[in-house]
């Protein structure tokens, strides 16, 4: 785990509610608008990066959370002479956003729906964060496929802790018979052999979408090779 690991799950675990799990994290950009990047790559080039604002993304199962960040001042990335990103360890501010917000996106960028219009943002490659390559290319199948907008709608309140009786009760029935649904702690077998803790997000013929701890991103399981925790 590096630095800027620790330091962004420092950040998330305060903010995190009931029943809500990490899923991926990695780093965006809002750049200006094209026409002034192309005005100032013939004038001031030196303009662009300045003018570009760069966020830690955190993607869970209820929300993407933005952690309003700068860069490592370099005086080479200023004057557009290398394009290496190492975002700072500091939250200068936080936006949250609903998951039906993300209306689409690419491995290139992630376009939001927002009171102001849509809003593009742009993936930043970013070595220091783990997460930051499998959030890039996962993202995109999580949209097109159905599955965040699944998440999204899910029940938001955890039946245990928040709810009356009655239906702590009937989740109680629900779970003798099946203790392996989707928001159940499990721990998976991977391909190495070795053991992960991860959390049930979705379940088909006998296989598990499991979303593994560390920002490891979602895997399918056969039911074989996942067991209650």
């Amino acid at each position: 785990m590096t630095r800027h690991d620790e330091f962004l799950y420092s950040e998330i675990r305060p903010m995190l509610q009931p029943g809500e799990y990490l899923l991926h994290y990695g780093l965006l950009r809002r750049q200006p608008p094209l026409l002034l990047i192309v005005l100032f790559n013939l004038t001031l080039r030196f303009l662009t990066p300045m003018l570009t604002t760069y966020f830690y993304a955190v993607l869970t199962n209820r929300r993407l959370i933005l952690l309003l960040t700068w860069p490592t001042s370099s005086l080479l990335r200023a004057i557009g002479l290398s394009d290496r990103v190492e975002p700072q360890l500091r939250n200068r501010a936080v936006e949250q956003h609903e998951l039906s917000q993300i209306q689409r996106a690419t491995a290139s960028w992630l376009e939001l729906r927002t009171s102001r219009g849509r809003r593009r943002l742009f993936w930043t490659h970013c070595k220091t964060l783990s997460s930051d390559t499998r959030f890039r290319f996962d993202l995109p199948q999580l949209v097109a496929s159905g599955q965040l907008a699944r998440l999204d709608s899910a029940p938001q309140v955890s039946p245990w802790t928040e709810s009356g009786p009655a239906l702590a009760a009937q989740y109680a029935k629900t779970e003798a018979l099946s203790i392996m649904v989707p928001g159940s702690q499990v721990m998976v077998r991977a391909a190495d052999g070795a053991r992960y803790p991860a959390i049930i997000t979705d379940a088909r013929q006998g296989h598990y979408l499991c979303a593994l701890s560390l920002g490891g991103g979602q895997r399918w399981f056969p039911g074989a090779a996942v067991a209650p925790r």
